[in-house]
């Protein structure tokens, strides 16, 4: 069941980073989904989903730009159509760091822990 939090948080996480980046009237919902997360004790400790979520969001952003960095051209119908791109390295690394330092902390967090709720 630690999975199933830890994937709730991550969507909370790439909500937070999408209304951050673009999105902005996302932010109200994000937040509400966090806290609505955050009032079930047993999803606490996985709040490290957050984290790897947002390094998910920021995966795509390289994924998106890896033609960059600078103008990229491609045929289409009718002529030629070209686009600026970001340079994908920082974003790749960012996403890379978050991704990973979210699920090295969720290892941490969990280590040894199981799912059975203690009696008594």
């Amino acid at each position: 069941m630690s999975r199933v939090w830890f994937v709730a948080w991550m969507v909370v996480g790439v909500g937070g980073a999408l209304s951050t980046i673009s999105l902005p009237f996302l932010f109200p919902v994000v937040l509400l989904l966090g806290a609505l997360l955050g009032l079930r004790q047993v999803s606490r400790r996985h709040w490290w989903g957050l984290i790897s979520g947002a390094g998910v969001l920021l995966l795509y952003v390289a994924y998106v730009q890896r033609h960059g960095p600078g103008e990229y051209c491609q045929s289409i119908p009718g002529g030629t159509q070209c686009e600026d791109y970001l340079d994908p390295r920082p974003w790749l690394a960012l996403g890379l760091l978050f991704l990973i330092g979210g699920v090295i902390g969720e290892i941490k967090t969990t280590r040894g822990d199981s799912d059975v709720i203690p009696h008594g």
